[in-house]
């Protein structure tokens, strides 16, 4: 993974469902932030693998992109009304307008560097 970034210029890596102790990999600042972006210089962005509803507290929206995880997949169909992720932004951005807020915008800002980086959409 680090030749794929620091080598290859990758713009774009999946975090996974697994744990790393106590904390899941889409939400692990140690393994998104300090690692993938500080230590090995990522400027790209990070997703999900998909989530699925149900998932309980394994999947937090807003541990995940304060971690350093972009975009979160959910279903392959669009459903009608807010999925378990945007709820739970939703829900944030009451409790913590600043922090969750500054957290989506580092969020957008990855993505659209991403997208500023590529011919390929």
């Amino acid at each position: 993974f680090k030749l794929a970034v620091k080598e290859g210029g990758a713009n774009g890596a999946m975090s996974a469902f697994n744990r790393i102790g106590p904390i899941w990999a889409g939400g692990n600042k140690a393994l998104l932030t300090d690692v993938l972006r500080t230590e090995w210089g990522f400027e790209g962005f990070v997703i999900t693998d998909a989530g699925i509803a149900g998932q309980g507290d394994h999947f937090n929206a807003l541990q995940a992109v304060e971690a350093g995880n972009d975009l979160m997949l959910y279903f392959l169909i669009d459903t009608p009304g807010d999925n378990t992720f945007e709820k739970q932004l939703k829900d944030y951005l009451k409790e913590d307008r600043a922090g969750t807020l500054q957290a989506l915008r580092k969020s957008a800002h990855n993505i659209c560097y991403y997208v500023l980086q590529t011919n390929k959409l």
